[in-house]
């Protein structure tokens, strides 16, 4: 994808919670997929309409004709159908809230428009994956984006024939645009209505990717039948075709000035769905959303009302920073207590936009993350993306919060908000990673405490031209954004407690370790990974390993090697990793062999634990699961999700990408990552996998499996030859 400044690190702004992220290596380290087919519960308070009572059937009757997408759909929802007069195609239909959408990808070849830009020609606007008819009957056709806007005045008289690449438009909403009549293509705040009923952005993919088709652990539940196929895309260079099971993009009808316009993201490695710009040249999948008075971006007054900021919801203050005086305005919104200025404090890597001083008076500073971290003053803190999440619930919701926070005057084009809570968002601009300042009177950008992964952190986005505040995935290494400081409160803390949770401990008589343990139901774990180290085990097998994160090998999620001390405080974090017959403390348990042990073995399998203690068995981990949500089942065999356990085994903190848990039964699970049948070490921050007894076939064994990006607990499969942790069970 061709870039057109530099944005954080990436080829376009990344403006959603895992950006585009095309310059990341593959989705995974070749373990199994996993999805449900159906997920009717949500463990997020924002879900409006979380179980399958909110996917209504279509009004249009079914057909008994059959295709081979159609597979891919969820069998427990209810489609409608839907007969596209021009060519005859059908389409599975889906109402999710008040919307209802094209349950597929849009197929209708618009191929009389010739594509021309700058020397590469083509007969085409639209094109199937790597031109192979196959791939159109899975996946419909990838557009550019004025084939999507219907340029070429095919369907639209006038209406979409300002809107192609090197032209600007303003399209009447909705826009029929290339979709057939009835049906229009969806503008960014009707994207955000989806977003909301499914429980936000940051669990949508998760919950609207198909069941299967996606790479590595990528599958989703598709719990309100979306089913988001991974179509990849069509760039511009020689006409390459990419990323097919890696990543699905949808466009929206928004445009970003004459060379670029917005779509959505979906990505194999997240639970997110992120708004990005691109260029309108690429070829990218369309969903049609049926005309409706319901969630249509219009412009009346009615929808613009100005929210009521009465002083039983806003009050006003001050605050004096004692470090240089300064003394900044506050509001308080809700339960909280806000900066109402951006913070201007000096301090190593802070800057001034364009290196005017004179812009720090205006606009504040702007802040790498690590000087951010430490920037407010005493008795204020940086924001986690909780609590900026709480604002956006205080103003009315995160697809308003941009037009009722941003100022009243100074955004380019039309873009001013209301201020209406006297928040007084400026557009402020940014610095990019390469140092350079970007977008004053356009756009400004807030940082978050929260990481995202590996070298990134979130951040909030407001835009001139967008009512809603996308998060942003920011480089935090030399990414430069503002800053707005929140009062110290036990009010919108993203960690929570459990007064019923009693530990007791473990000593092991081998090495003298303790260990805290925990009771569940009728289960008592180990509430921390076990540490021990079983010696040599080079006699088990020419793949058989136990050691810390990082010892002896390339770790990949700070990418670099780690020294001897941070190796050893892996040990003492996370505790030790084990291949699988290590864990099982027998040499017959290799890889391509077969030891035997059944899912539910009758005497417990001890393997690495400690006397008394055992390595749980895939049963003993579905018993535990089925504590927390009683809706997982028993009896299974393969690989198999819960979609909410993992939000209350993982730790409080701990994870990247925003994941942490509420650790409300003590187990505190914490993401130690895993070393690769290779040698090299990654997901610390990421993933917690804990090993079980239960074996799948003699080169793969059974793990339980957490993930930073997911509130699931998946009862997984993977290569014996991974090294991975292990939670000890009282016998």
């Amino acid at each position: 994808m061709k870039n057109m400044k530099p944005n954080f690190g990436f080829s376009a702004i990344a403006v959603g919670a895992f950006a585009m992220a095309l310059g990341l290596a593959a989705c995974g380290d070749g373990e199994s997929s996993n999805g449900p087919a159906n997920d009717d519960d949500s463990s997020s308070s924002s879900v409006i309409l979380s179980s399958s009572s909110s996917v209504i059937l279509s009004d249009s009757e079914g057909s008994s004709s059959s295709k081979a997408n159609w597979s891919y759909l969820n069998p427990d929802i209810d489609y409608g159908e839907f007969t596209d007069e021009r060519d005859g195609q059908v389409y599975k239909t889906v109402t999710i809230g008040t919307q209802t959408w094209m349950a597929e990808n849009l197929n209708y070849a618009y191929t009389g428009v010739k594509f021309n830009y700058e020397g590469y020609t083509s007969d085409s606007t639209s094109w199937c994956y790597e031109n192979k008819a196959s791939n159109c009957d899975k996946y419909g056709r990838l557009y550019t984006w004025s084939a999507v806007m219907d340029s070429a005045a095919q369907f639209n008289v006038n209406a979409g024939t300002k809107c192609g690449y090197g032209k600007t438009c303003t399209p009447n909403s909705p826009h029929r645009g290339i979709c057939p009549e009835g049906w229009h293509v969806p503008n960014d705040a009707e994207w955000n209505t989806l977003w909301t009923v499914v429980g936000g952005t940051r669990i949508a993919a998760a919950k609207l990717k198909s069941t299967s088709g996606w790479y590595h652990k990528g599958n989703g539940t598709d719990s309100f039948g979306f089913t988001v196929l991974p179509a990849g895309l069509r760039g511009i260079d020689d006409g390459d075709f990419m990323r097919e099971e890696d990543i699905a993009d949808f466009w929206s009808s928004g445009e970003y000035k004459s060379y670029s316009a917005y779509s959505w993201t979906f990505h194999c490695d997240y639970g997110d769905v992120a708004r990005i710009r691109v260029e309108k040249y690429e070829g990218y999948s369309v969903r049609c959303l049926r005309d409706s008075d319901e969630g249509v971006g219009a412009s009346s007054s009615s929808s613009q009302a100005k929210p009521t900021n009465s002083s039983s919801s806003v009050k006003y203050g001050s605050l004096n920073d004692s470090r240089d005086g300064r003394t900044y305005k506050t509001v308080s919104i809700g339960t909280q207590t806000w900066m109402a200025e951006n913070l201007n404090y000096n301090t190593n890597k802070s800057y001034c936009y364009e290196s005017e001083t004179r812009n720090c008076s205006k606009y504040g500073r702007l802040y790498e993350w690590s000087a951010a971290m430490d920037a407010c003053p005493t008795g204020w803190h940086l924001p986690s993306y909780t609590e900026w999440d709480t604002l956006w619930t205080a103003v009315g919701g995160i697809s308003s919060a941009g037009r009722s926070l941003k100022s009243t005057s100074g955004w380019f084009s039309g873009g001013n908000g209301t201020d209406s809570f006297d928040f007084a968002v400026l557009p402020a601009g940014y610095r990019g990673d390469d140092e350079h300042s970007y977008d004053e009177g356009e756009s400004t950008i807030f940082w978050s405490s929260t990481e995202l992964y590996r070298n990134y952190a979130y951040g909030w986005f407001f835009n001139y031209n967008i009512d809603d505040v996308p998060d942003a995935w920011l480089n935090k290494l030399n990414s430069g954004a503002y800053v707005r400081c929140l009062r110290d409160s036990s009010e919108g803390s993203e960690t929570s407690s459990s007064s019923s949770v009693e530990y007791g401990s473990l000593t092991d008589s081998r090495d003298g370790q303790n260990y805290k343990t925990i009771t569940i139901g009728t289960q008592t774990w180990m509430a921390e990974n076990l540490n021990y180290n079983p010696g040599d085990v080079s006699s088990m097998g020419s793949y058989a390993w136990s050691g810390c994160y990082g010892d002896g090998g390339y770790d990949y999620s700070s990418n670099k090697n780690l020294t001897a001390e941070e190796i050893a405080a892996n040990c003492t974090t996370y505790g030790r990793l084990y291949t699988w017959e290590v864990a099982m403390d027998e040499a017959a348990c290799t890889y391509g062999k077969t030891c035997g042990v059944s899912l539910n073995p009758t005497t417990p399998v001890r393997g690495v634990c400690p006397q008394g203690w055992h390595l749980p068995s895939y049963r003993e981990f579905e018993t535990l699961i089925n504590y927390i949500d009683p809706s997982f089942g028993y009896g299974h065999a393969s690989n198999v999700s819960s979609s909410t356990a993992g939000e209350f085994l993982k730790s409080k903190s701990g994870w990247k990408f925003g994941g942490n848990g509420t650790d409300t039964y003590g187990f505190s699970a914490l993401p130690g990552g895993g070393r690769e049948i290779a040698g090299e070490f990654d997901y610390i921050g990421y993933d917690a996998n804990f090993w079980s007894s239960g074996e799948d076939y003699s080169n793969n064994a059974f793990f339980l499996d957490l993930d930073s990006a997911e509130e699931s607990a998946i009862l997984n499969y993977s290569n014996k030859n991974f090294a991975k942790s292990v939670r000890c069970l009282q016998d």
